[in-house]
C-alpha cells in the first residue's frame, strides 16, 4: 500500500525471554516512513524484544544504514551494545572492532548484533565478505528473524491499514505484542487481534555461511527457510 505520510507506530511489548533471562514491558515509538516497508518496522520491534533493556535507545533507522538501529551506552559513556536490523555495509561493522573506551586506554568490548529478516540480506552480506581470509566477524553475533513470520506480520499490517483507511486517516497506531522466547522458538501474541504467531530468531554461523557462499555461489532459500518453524 502506498503511503504519502509517515505513521508513528507505538509498540507495547511484553517480553518473556526464558533463554536470556529478560522479562518485562518494553515501549517503543518507531516512525514508519512512506517508502519504508512494515517488514523493517516489525523486524525492529522483534529485535528490540530480543535485546530487552530499559537502557535501549533508538537509532536513526531507515535513512542511515551505517548507524545502529538500537544501542546502549554504559555508565562511563561508552557504547555497550550496537544492534543493527537489515542488510549492513561491511565497513560499517568493521570499524566496531577498534572502538576505544572514553575512560581508559583499553579497547572497548561492545556487544554487536546484526539481525537479518530475509534471505537476500544474508546473501548480500556474504558477498560483501569476499576477499576476507580471516574470521574477523567471529566476535559479532548474526541472527535471522523468521522470514515467514515477518511476511505474515506485514500482511496483517496491510490488512489492518486497508480497514482503517476506509474509515479515517491515522498518523499513529498502537500495536501490542506478547513476545515469548522459549526453547529456540518465538511465540508472538497480538493483544489487539488475539491472533497467535510462531517463528524464531536464530543465531547464524555467518563465517560458515560465507564459506558456503564461496563454494556454491549463493545460499538457497530452502536452506535459510529451514530455520523457520513448520
Amino acid at each position: 500500500m502506498n503511503r504519502t505520510s509517515a505513521i508513528v507506530v507505538n509498540f507495547h511489548l511484553e517480553v518473556n525471554d526464558t533463554e536470556q533471562g529478560h522479562y518485562g514491558p518494553l515501549k517503543l515509538q518507531l516512525t514508519l516512513h512512506p517508502e519504508e516497508p512494515f517488514s523493517y518496522t516489525s523486524a525492529r520491534a522483534l529485535a528490540a524484544s530480543h535485546n530487552f533493556s530499559e537502557a535501549i535507545q533508538i537509532g536513526p533507522g531507515w535513512y542511515d544504514s551505517r548507524e545502529p538501529t538500537f544501542y546502549e551506552i554504559d555508565p562511563a559513556g561508552d557504547l555497550d551494545k550496537w544492534v543493527h536490523v537489515r542488510e549492513i555495509d561491511k565497513q560499517a561493522i568493521k570499524r566496531l572492532r577498534t572502538l576505544k573506551s572514553k575512560t581508559t586506554t583499553a579497547r572497548k568490548t561492545t556487544t554487536v548484533r546484526v539481525y537479518f529478516y530475509n534471505v537476500q540480506q544474508v546473501e548480500k552480506f556474504c558477498h560483501s565478505l569476499r576477499g576476507s581470509k580471516e574470521n574477523w566477524i567471529g566476535n559479532f553475533q548474526f541472527y535471522l528473524i523468521s522470514p515467514t513470520l515477518v511476511e505474515t506480520l506485514d500482511e496483517e499490517w496491510e490488512s489492518a491499514e486497508s480497514d482503517s483507511r476506509r474509515n479515517s486517516r491515522r498518523s499513529s497506531r498502537r500495536i501490542s505484542w506478547d513476545c515469548c522466547f522459549v526453547e529456540g522458538a518465538l511465540y508472538l501474541s497480538d493483544r489487539n487481534t488475539e491472533k497467535q504467531f510462531e517463528g524464531k530468531i536464530e543465531l547464524l554461523d555467518m563465517w560458515n555461511m560465507y564459506q558456503q557462499h564461496l563454494t556454491f555461489e549463493g545460499i538457497s532459500d530452502q536452506e535459510l527457510h529451514s530455520t523457520d518453524l513448520p
